[in-house]
């Protein structure tokens, strides 16, 4: 999420709930959502804990407004399917909830690429090392053959530190310039 998706949490979220993106961080359980996307809780627990005061909303039209902001973002499409076509390898590495398979379904990411890696499955989080483990044992490719992208700098980090080539996302434009310094590009 917001390195070919547009992540929900920051605006669809909060609106949905009548409240500024703040506020909800404020309101919102401390680890419910950490735990959701370690897959330790199911969707049904996940929302019922949403709020750490336990209050109630409406479930199905928070689930219904979060899968219909699945979106790609702007270029990332015509980016990846141009590197698809140049048979560039690409995988999908996510600290994403179950809800992975939602966008997946309207984005058609695996159609274009395997997923390498998912916190749900998996239980644990990038920039914990063991991501980059896990990386490297289903990757095929050596890590200093690889790009690894991604919108958090920690996770860039701990990227780097387990010997991958790294880029911090900023945008399309940004990792297409990135991708043609590395040759990658038509």
């Amino acid at each position: 999420m917001d390195t070919v998706s547009h992540d929900p949490f920051y605006d669809e979220m909060p609106r949905i709930l009548g409240m500024s993106f703040s506020e909800m961080l404020r309101l919102k359980h401390p680890t419910a959502w950490l735990d959701f996307e370690c897959g330790r809780l199911a969707e049904e627990d996940f929302l019922a804990r949403f709020f750490a005061d336990g209050r109630a909303f409406d479930h199905e039209t928070f689930r219904r407004a979060v899968f219909d902001a699945y979106r790609w973002l702007d270029g990332m499409e015509d980016l990846v399917d141009a590197l698809v076509a140049r048979r560039i390898p690409l995988g999908w590495v996510s600290n994403y909830s179950l809800w992975s398979e939602e966008v997946d379904r309207r984005l058609g990411l695996t159609r274009r690429a395997p997923w390498i890696f998912l916190s749900w499955k998996e239980g644990f989080r990038k920039p914990d090392a063991r991501v980059f483990q896990v990386i490297r044992a289903r990757w095929g490719m050596a890590p200093s053959e690889t790009l690894f992208v991604d919108d958090r700098e920690a996770n860039v980090q701990a990227a780097a530190a387990a010997g991958f080539q790294t880029h911090l996302f900023r945008g399309e434009a940004d990792l297409a310039r990135r991708v043609a310094a590395a040759g990658l590009s038509g």
